[in-house]
């Protein structure tokens, strides 16, 4: 568990069965190649994977992301999650990557992103979904084949599905 004040980063790899708890109001950035199998769970602060380069993750764990903070993905590559991610907080795209939600997501916070590309949903889950609102900032973009909740506010691309999918948005779209 970590219970910071300020932003930290990790380098080194977290491996074996333990979980991995963010709790203080800070930063804990992971940039080594993490393998463990236990949960994740953000308390409080931000959980952020990656530093703008290649090099981050999260654990190989299959349980749900507990998220009552902030989960930030700052990866210039692809990274999946297939994991749920539950709770109060939010969820920031940062990197210049692509980041992938699979999962049946619940967070409540809300969902920015900020550069890159986040999907909701690849080619094989179009049951993927974020509950929340989501803002994609200018230069960013948004796309997938799965569900958003709640309203899109958009300044930068949206691009449904592949070449012929959908992407379902159940709030207002601006």
């Amino acid at each position: 568990a970590f219970d910071l004040s300020n932003a930290t980063t990790l380098a080194n790899a977290l491996t074996g069965t333990g979980n991995l708890a963010q709790m203080g109001s800070g930063t804990l950035i992971l940039t080594g190649v993490n393998s463990y199998s236990g949960t994740t769970t953000i308390d409080a602060g931000t959980l952020q994977v990656g530093n703008g380069g290649s090099a981050g993750s999260l654990g190989s764990g299959t349980g749900t992301i507990t998220d009552n903070g902030m989960l930030a993905i700052d990866l210039a590559g692809t990274v999946t999650l297939g994991n749920a991610i539950t709770g109060m907080g939010g969820f920031n795209q940062l990197g210049a990557g692509t980041t992938i939600l699979d999962g049946i997501n619940t967070y409540s916070g809300g969902t920015t992103v900020s550069a890159g590309t986040l999907e909701i949903g690849d080619a094989t889950h179009g049951s993927a979904a974020i509950a929340g609102s989501v803002t994609v900032d200018s230069g960013a973009t948004l796309r997938g084949h799965g569900t958003i909740g709640g309203n899109v506010s958009n300044a930068g691309t949206v691009m449904p599905g592949g070449s012929l999918g959908s992407l379902t948005v159940n709030g207002n779209y601006t």
